[in-house]
C-alpha cells in the first residue's frame, strides 16, 4: 500500500473513496455530524500516522476502516455518558457515603 511509503497522493484518494462512509459509520453511531466528522479525522489521521496498523492479510482495507470506525465511534459514546452519583462517592440525595 503506497500509503505506507508516505504517498501523500494515495492517501487523499483513500480520502475522496472512504470519506464519506466514515462519517455515516461514525454518525449512525454518535447520532451528531459534527462529532462525526471529528471522528473521521481522528481516524484517517491515525492511519496516516500509522499505516501498518491495517494488515491486508486479515481482510478489506474497507471493511477495517469502518470497523475502526465504529470502535472508534463507541468510544467517544463511552467518554460522553454521565459518571453515575454512587460513583463520585455520594448518595443520589448529595450525602457523602461513609
Amino acid at each position: 500500500m503506497a500509503v505506507r511509503n508516505g504517498d501523500h497522493a494515495a492517501f487523499q484518494a483513500l480520502y475522496d473513496r472512504y470519506s464519506g462512509s466514515v462519517v455515516g459509520v461514525a454518525q449512525s453511531v454518535v447520532r451528531d455530524r459534527a462529532v462525526a466528522e471529528d471522528i473521521a479525522h481522528d481516524v484517517f489521521l491515525n492511519f496516516w500516522r500509522n499505516p501498518e496498523a491495517y494488515e491486508p492479510a486479515r481482510g478489506q482495507f474497507v471493511a477495517w476502516l469502518l470497523r475502526v470506525t465504529r470502535n472508534r465511534s463507541i468510544d467517544v459514546l463511552r467518554k460522553r455518558q454521565p459518571v453515575p452519583l454512587g460513583a463520585l462517592g455520594t448518595s443520589a440525595d448529595g450525602d457523602a457515603l461513609d
